[in-house]
């Protein structure tokens, strides 16, 4: 009996964190990825872009879980087989007239992201440029 209290007492304050509404490494990594293609990515290849060359390859930056669930994209767990990674790896985007090539830093976020297996938190929205709430 007090085992069995003592071992739903310990389930109870593990998974606390959890039911008080603290995120997970992958909503981090998701946030990061989120927050990423907004400042470098959205206005060239979000919903309203008019570059055939940009919204041809990837018209969904604006929403994480199409590009997420974009085979094309990216393969969950394999950034090195993911074409979104790639482009970006190899410094191909983003393109020298809309910023050049992303970071070291920002690169390493979107392997993690993918390596993570791309997770999407119902919870991460992307706004289109100009849409977002500066305080």
């Amino acid at each position: 009996m007090i085992r069995t209290w003592i071992g739903w007492s310990i389930a109870v304050v593990l998974s606390a964190p959890t039911a008080l509404g603290a995120t997970t490494q992958g909503d981090d990594s998701a946030r990061a990825v989120a927050a990423l293609f907004e400042r470098s990515c959205v206005s060239c290849h979000g919903a309203g872009a008019t570059d055939p060359r940009a919204s041809r390859a990837w018209s969904g930056a604006s929403d994480l879980a199409a590009t997420a669930a974009n085979a094309d994209q990216v393969t969950p767990g394999q950034p090195d087989d993911s074409n979104l990674y790639l482009v970006v790896d190899y410094e191909d985007m983003p393109p020298a007239d809309a910023g050049g090539p992303l970071s070291a830093e920002d690169k390493a976020v979107l392997a993690s992201w993918i390596r993570e297996g791309a997770p999407v938190p119902a919870d991460v929205p992307i706004e289109e440029p100009g849409t977002a709430d500066i305080e």
